[in-house]
């Protein structure tokens, strides 16, 4: 939509204040009146700050509702389209990053790098709000649930990449058909072939570095909130694993994904069962 299109025009334009808006974004959602400041945000430690701005916002009474964070607010109708809208962002922000041959540029680990991947850095901090380490609620469900809809978002751009990769071996295979039928024009059939070649190869690696992405968010998050002391956090991880299991079976239909619902289906919450039996 627009505001994914601006955001990425802004980060185009000033990738830095760009980043910051987005993990401030994140903040807000999880109900904190109170916004991150960094001069350098590829190089922060995202735990740390966290920690600090949620002691400091619990200090200051700045979190909206108190225990009561817009995640467990979403029946309200207040606070229903905001999880919808948030959800949504999320996801097209990263589609649309692909359209753009955004998400796997830059690598925020290397030396003097200024521009990262917006979607990569994003992953980055999203896991970091999820973890262990923070221990405000609000953040970390906040965070698991934005980093499992940017998880949907890979499987969207996966699904793409995939598609592209076979639309582009077939049309490999149909040269390399069509030029053994042919004994003329040898030098410039070669050269078709190669340049074809080289799509496919790029295909592939595109598709493969997307699952890849999606696999490291997985294997970060998911393995803690699952088992998080909140039973709000251990359903959406339930719910998410179903929703991913069907549209990416190839990821992560195997016995290292599906031992998880057995767990989640002994859960001592009913909520965690039931969206356990709903993602089987």
């Amino acid at each position: 939509g627009n505001v994914v299109d601006e955001w990425l025009e802004a980060y185009e334009r000033t990738p830095k204040e760009a980043l910051l808006e987005l993990l401030n974004f994140a903040v807000a959602a999880a109900g904190i009146n109170l916004a991150v400041e960094s001069d350098e945000p590829v190089r922060m430690d995202v735990p740390a700050v966290l920690l600090q701005l949620a002691e400091a916002a619990e200090s200051q009474g700045a979190i909206l509702g108190g225990t009561r964070y817009p995640l467990l607010r979403a029946r309200e109708p207040e606070f229903r389209r905001l999880k919808a809208h948030a959800a949504e962002f999320i996801k097209q922000l990263v589609v649309e990053a692909h359209a753009r041959e955004l998400l796997l540029c830059g690598d925020a680990d290397k030396e003097g790098a200024e521009d990262p991947s917006p979607i990569r850095w994003l992953l980055e901090a999203l896991c970091a709000m999820a973890s262990n380490a923070v221990d405000s609620r609000a953040l970390r469900h906040t965070g698991t649930f934005l980093a499992f809809r940017l998880c949907d978002g890979l499987l969207i751009a996966h699904a793409n990449a995939s598609k592209a990769c076979d639309e582009a071996s077939a049309q490999l295979g149909a040269r390399q058909a069509g030029s053994s039928a042919k004994k003329g024009a040898k030098t410039a059939a070669a050269a078709s072939l190669g340049a074809l070649q080289v799509d496919v190869q790029h295909a592939a690696e595109e598709r493969d570095a997307i699952a890849n992405l999606a696999r490291a968010l997985v294997d970060s998050v998911f393995g803690d909130r699952y088992r998080d002391k909140a039973a709000d956090v251990r359903a959406e991880a339930a719910s998410s694993l179903g929703g991913w299991l069907a549209k990416a079976p190839s990821l992560w239909l195997d016995n290292a994904h599906l031992k998880y619902f057995g767990w989640l289906l002994s859960d001592r919450d009913g909520g965690v069962r039931a969206a356990a039996l709903d993602g089987i």
